[in-house]
């Protein structure tokens, strides 16, 4: 867990630079989750700007990347 109750003024974050082996914001697939979208900030000019620098995974997407299209070859003697 990441978090903890903070009261802070609204408009700031926080942003955890590293959250363990499996954090989200450097997924691989043999977790079958789908990779979140990434965020950058950048603060210039006593104002903050973002772009979205990594599109959110679909479920759909993850499901695919898993191995959705082989799901039955260990059970059908690997026939498709």
């Amino acid at each position: 867990m990441a978090t903890r109750t903070v009261f802070m003024p609204e408009g700031d974050a926080v942003v955890p630079r590293d959250t363990g082996a499996s954090y989200f914001s450097a997924p691989w697939a043999y977790n079958s989750l789908p990779t979140m979208g990434v965020h950058g900030f950048l603060y210039r000019d006593g104002g903050v700007g973002s772009a979205l620098v990594r599109t959110p995974q679909t479920l759909g997407e993850a499901v695919d990347e898993s191995g959705a299209s082989h799901a039955t070859a260990l059970t059908t003697g690997f026939r498709p």
